[in-house]
């Protein structure tokens, strides 16, 4: 009897570490020793069509929300662990509604996570005493009361210090975003030496001019468009497989010169990259190839 237990005890082992080989090569790699855990990536997009005061109004921006927060949950698949997206539209984007789930994501999210936060939407840039402020512009805000009902620059910079994602991609297609740039800049890279993170910040903040193109064709502002372009794979100019940071910074320049001169319009990103390389989205092939291996493997693993 001691001797069967033993025995069973054995090939219950040998079946745990089978499995967890198995799982390893599904995952990509079959050393177990090598194996490090995926982050998970959280994502906060937010689209206002309809402000309250009707003379604001941003046809896309819904669609802005949707289809960047949809296009980094599915190329983002094989690389995080989990996804968490948010996405905030008309009725849900009051100032509290965003700060509460800014403050939500920070008490979650560990340093080793990937969070996303794009806003398309308006903004506002004053400027006091010499001093540049910034702000978002939620559903019941306008231009007249953003300093009472809008976000500021001193708010969010508050809220993205508790949260220590060494990888933050930020995304604001806004007007006003680029005339109050430095000001927006300095929200997101931390510039307190007794406060920065002693681990390494990968960001890329991106903005645009101080008008909101909107795109009747593209059913999308051209800003949002040119990101999307770009994490579907426009950007992979190394033909990795992977969209980078550095790489989606690259295309932002050349992919709105693209959309310039097929739309006539003028739509100048501009953007700030700091930190080491860090790649955001798989591209269709890389995502199939992926696919077809874990397939492949889980069929003889059943053998």
């Amino acid at each position: 009897m001691k001797n069967y237990a033993k025995l069973s005890l054995v090939r219950f082992g040998l079946l745990v570490v089978c499995l967890l080989i198995g799982n390893l090569n599904v995952l990509g790699g079959s050393d177990i020793f090598n194996f490090e855990p995926k982050p998970n990536l959280y994502i906060l997009s937010i689209g206002i069509n309809k402000y309250d005061d009707e003379k604001m109004k941003l046809p896309f921006s819904i669609n802005d929300a949707n289809k960047l927060s949809d296009e980094f949950e599915k190329r983002g698949k094989y690389k995080f662990n989990e996804i968490k997206k948010i996405v905030l539209t008309d009725g849900q984007v009051r100032k509290q509604d965003i700060l509460n789930e800014l403050d939500k994501i920070s008490r979650e999210m560990s340093s080793d996570d990937v969070f996303v936060f794009s806003f398309s939407g308006m903004g506002s840039h004053f400027e006091n005493n010499g001093r540049g402020e910034f702000y978002l512009i939620p559903q019941d805000g306008n231009w007249s009361n953003a300093k009472e009902k809008g976000i500021s620059n001193l708010e969010l910079q508050s809220y993205f210090r508790k949260i220590r994602a060494e990888n933050k991609l930020i995304i604001l297609d806004s007007c006003e975003s680029s005339s109050g740039f430095e000001t927006a800049m300095n929200t997101f890279f931390e510039t307190d030496e007794n406060i920065k993170s002693s681990g390494d910040e990968n960001i890329l903040f991106i903005g645009t001019d101080a008008i909101t193109y909107e795109n009747e064709k593209l059913q999308m502002g051209l800003m949002s468009s040119v990101v999307l372009d770009a994490i579907k794979g426009k950007a992979d100019f190394d033909t990795d497989g992977e969209v980078s940071f550095r790489e989606l910074e690259f295309y932002m320049y050349l992919g709105a010169k693209k959309h310039n001169k097929t739309f006539k319009n003028q739509l100048s990103p501009r953007t700030v990259l700091r930190g080491k390389e860090f790649a955001i989205s798989d591209t269709d092939k890389k995502m199939s190839e992926i696919a077809k291996e874990r397939s492949k493997t889980e069929k003889e693993s059943q053998l």
